[in-house]
């Protein structure tokens, strides 16, 4: 699976940004975070370490939160996005990818 480029730039960034981000906007970059947290979980469940379940019930959280984001408040989804941004961090670091820099380079 193809990570978009810079989603985790984009979660940083967008999070501190997140009252300006439309319904869609904000939606489409929590899927998207939970599509590349899965396929990061399947991959390192797949070299043999435990951390799938964790990984996996936070890419269900994001799923759960962008399908009710009308009844979240603007702190709740900083919060999130934040969080997302963390783990897909962690996890790139556990796969031994190339992390991306604030200012969204890779």
């Amino acid at each position: 699976m193809a990570a978009k480029p810079g989603i985790l730039t984009a979660l940083i960034k967008q999070a501190n940004g997140v009252s300006d981000l439309t319904r869609e906007e904000k939606q489409a970059l929590l899927q998207d975070a939970a599509t590349l947290i899965s396929a990061y979980s399947e991959l390192i469940a797949f070299i043999g370490s435990s951390q799938k379940d964790a990984e996996t019930d936070i890419a269900f959280e994001l799923e759960q939160f962008a399908e009710h984001i009308d009844f979240k408040y603007v702190d709740e989804t900083r919060e999130i996005m934040l969080k997302a941004a963390d783990t897909i961090r962690i996890l790139r670091l556990m796969l031994g990818i190339k992390q991306e820099s604030v200012d969204g380079t890779s």
